[in-house]
């Protein structure tokens, strides 16, 4: 990406709202593209069809790929290709064409939707995000993928063994993305200094443990709504820490004569439905404005230090 794109791509940050208008500056403009660079260094998986036989793919085969996602969505590992090539109205000859058997079509179809979803996801972050956001947004794009999971086919899925390594190469191409992210958010002093494998693992791999077989039925939502709820009540705990923790600059003379501008005792919170949704609130309104917002004071995750205002 050259400067001169990345530079536009600052402006429409702060045309779209996630910057503040008067802020892209040449610092911001390194940090777009600083965050871009290392995103692309991240090593992606090797897709189940070659993007040469992607390509060569006739209008006919793409459909019927893009046909048998629902198919699937009931279960296929009683189904022969005879059985799908009837479902689908197409003739053997044409379905061997774009796999060799019903296990390597599953797997095609799966990968396809897959690397679907994530150039979604990936898209879903844009230049002037901050890292906490920039990981809000990337992981609910990506767990549209287990949005229409349905029992059978989880079920089904884990019976065939080559779909657990395409599972464990996507959730690496994930996890890798989101600590990324967390360690631009701790680089930045948006996070305490986490451990930040740690924390990707488990919110990068959250959707897909909740969609296995004999977990799935016992979810009172969807795999998506439940995993997107786990995430956004991590990613609110790490800003609650951030708040309860001293600043990086705690130890500079300034922060020494003021230690109560350099650490804030965390507040009590309800187990209530209202305090849940109170808590959520305050996320939302700390991913869309890099902010915090407390009874009695404001933080700012941008700031590299902890300013406390009183309330009128």
């Amino acid at each position: 990406m050259t400067a001169r794109a990345v530079n536009a791509n600052a402006v429409r940050a702060v045309t779209a709202g996630t910057v503040t208008a008067g802020t892209v500056t040449a610092g911001t403009v390194t940090a777009a593209a600083d965050l871009q660079q290392r995103l692309l260094a991240v090593p992606r998986p090797a897709p189940v069809l070659p993007r040469d036989r992607e390509r060569a793919l006739t209008a006919r085969q793409q459909e019927i790929l893009d046909r048998l996602s629902d198919r699937f969505d009931e279960g296929f590992v009683d189904l022969t290709m005879a059985e799908i090539a009837a479902w689908l109205n197409c003739s053997l000859r044409t379905l061997y064409g774009v796999a060799p058997s019903r296990d390597e079509l599953v797997l095609v179809v799966v990968d396809r939707n897959l690397w679907r979803i994530g150039r979604t996801a990936r898209a879903a972050i844009e230049d002037g995000m901050r890292p906490l956001t920039a990981v809000r947004a990337y992981l609910r794009g990506a767990t549209v993928a287990v949005g229409r999971m349905t029992p059978a086919f989880a079920r089904d899925l884990a019976q065939v063994p080559a779909a657990e390594r395409l599972r464990d190469a996507h959730e690496a191409y994930l996890v890798a993305i989101t600590r990324c992210l967390l360690d631009l958010a701790v680089e930045e002093d948006q996070i305490g200094d986490i451990d930040t494998a740690a924390f990707a693992r488990v919110m990068a791999g959250v959707a897909g443990d909740l969609a296995r077989p004999g977990v799935i039925d016992g979810l009172r939502t969807s795999p998506k709504d439940a995993a997107d709820a786990v995430i956004d009540t991590l990613l609110c705990g790490l800003t609650e820490s951030q708040i309860a923790r001293p600043s990086r600059s705690a130890s500079s003379p300034t922060a020494m004569a003021h230690p109560a501008a350099a650490h804030h005792p965390a507040e009590p919170t309800s187990t209530d439905d209202t305090g849940r949704t109170g808590r959520m609130d305050r996320m939302d309104r700390m991913v869309r404005t890099g902010r915090v917002v407390r009874t009695g004071r404001t933080v700012r995750t941008d700031d590299t230090k902890h300013t406390k205002h009183k309330e009128p």
